[in-house]
């Protein structure tokens, strides 16, 4: 696993660019974030316990609602959420509501009197019913690792083990792309097949078939 001060020295080499003539530390820095996030979310689409993160809110905001955001944004997680995996309070998992059973009204969320060990998100909440500010919430959630921008230069860059060449080749050719001074075909290629072999990694810890399970809701699929 590379620190961010060899993966960014690394990918200088790659785009030929190793006396930052063409792009500064910062901007490429960004353009490292930008392509990371963009992979990350193909692999946790793949793979949707490649991350997991546990937070436990003693807290929640009134009427009853996680805040999603980052604590570093005023919110109550510790990483940067991309799905909501498990939701557990009191010993009782909680399952996402019918959005037909809630009413958005005045500015909060309200469900049915039935509504119960059911969780709806709306926005940045994340409101689990029925309604309760005091009980601890069990939040576990699937999560973008820290941005490359915001990682000193000794710290390792959030990535699978082994398959550094998938995000180092693709940050490069992107950053070919600039000024359509070279070809970044040849890297974009290597990015690809890095990338294909982390992704047949990642999609399972273990031997033998698993039963096929829909990961969303009957909404995507037109239902109601």
């Amino acid at each position: 696993m590379l620190t961010k001060a060899n993966a960014r020295s690394l990918i200088r080499e790659l785009a030929d660019d190793p006396n930052a003539k063409l792009w500064s530390n910062a901007n490429l820095d960004a353009l490292a974030s930008a392509t990371l996030d963009d992979l990350w979310a193909t692999i946790l689409s793949v793979a949707p316990w490649a991350t997991s993160q546990l937070d436990t809110i003693t807290t929640l905001a009134s009427p009853g609602y996680v805040d999603l955001r980052l604590t570093t944004g005023g919110g109550d997680l510790t990483q940067r959420l991309y799905r909501l995996q498990t939701i557990t309070r009191d010993d009782q998992s909680y399952g996402a509501i019918q959005p037909s059973s809630v009413t958005l009204q005045a500015g909060e969320v309200k469900a049915s009197d039935n509504a119960s060990y059911a969780f709806f998100v709306w926005a940045d909440r994340l409101y689990l019913f029925p309604l309760d500010t005091t009980t601890d919430v069990e939040v576990r959630y699937s999560y973008l690792p820290t941005p490359f921008t915001t990682l000193n230069e000794g710290d390792t860059v959030g990535w699978p083990d082994g398959f550094d060449a998938a995000y180092t080749h693709e940050v490069a050719a992107r950053a070919m792309l600039r000024g359509a001074r070279e070809d970044p075909a040849g890297l974009r290629a290597i990015a690809a097949e890095s990338f294909n072999r982390l992704l047949g990694a990642v999609s399972r810890q273990h031997l033998g078939p698993t039963t096929p399970i829909l990961m969303d809701s009957p909404l995507t699929w037109g239902s109601s």
